[in-house]
């Protein structure tokens, strides 16, 4: 019993720990010119509330809602920062929906994301935590196109041989005339 109160604690702080891992930016531009593909008037904003979730198949991604004001636009750029290498860029995407975690060992910790409509929004996301959720391994183990039954048949076949020659041997040396 204790182990299951354990193992329910664990799992309501890792709920926890992912729902205040989810990032809400809001970037806000000073001028709204009408060449820029914003109204002439009004705000112009961008609000991205992204959180990083770990699907039921064990994958990675990040569900985000990308809100602009101001802006009649229907598409936008995602940029995964890398801090080590090329970013990870992603363009054409919905205002709202998922997008797989990028893979690689610079994405396993938390991640500047950029979302960019114009103006441009940046979340700071944590990798989705979780045994079960993992970035660029595979669920399923490979194929070695080795089939070892034989071989190991044959091996326990020989193993019961040399018992049993080794039984009948020491049967024979007992049973002998001293």
């Amino acid at each position: 019993m204790k182990r299951f109160w354990r193992s329910a604690a664990a799992l309501l702080l890792a709920l926890a720990g992912a729902l205040t891992m989810a990032g809400t930016a809001n970037a806000v531009i000073a001028d709204c010119e009408p060449g820029s593909g914003y109204s002439a008037q009004g705000v112009c904003s961008l609000t991205v509330d992204a959180t990083p979730v770990c699907t039921g198949s064990g994958t990675p991604q990040l569900e985000y809602v990308a809100t602009a004001q101001g802006t009649t636009a229907s598409a936008m750029t995602l940029t995964w920062v890398n801090p080590t290498g090329p970013d990870v860029v992603q363009t054409g995407l919905p205002l709202t929906g998922s997008v797989a975690w990028p893979s690689g060992s610079w994405a396993d910790g938390s991640v500047e994301v950029v979302f960019d409509v114009n103006p441009t929004a940046v979340v700071t996301v944590a990798h989705p935590s979780g045994a079960a959720c993992v970035t660029g391994v595979s669920q399923v183990l490979s194929a070695t196109g080795s089939d070892t039954m034989p071989l190991v048949a044959g091996s326990a076949a020989l193993v019961g041989l040399g018992l049993a020659v080794v039984l009948v041997a020491r049967r024979r040396r007992s049973d002998a005339p001293v």
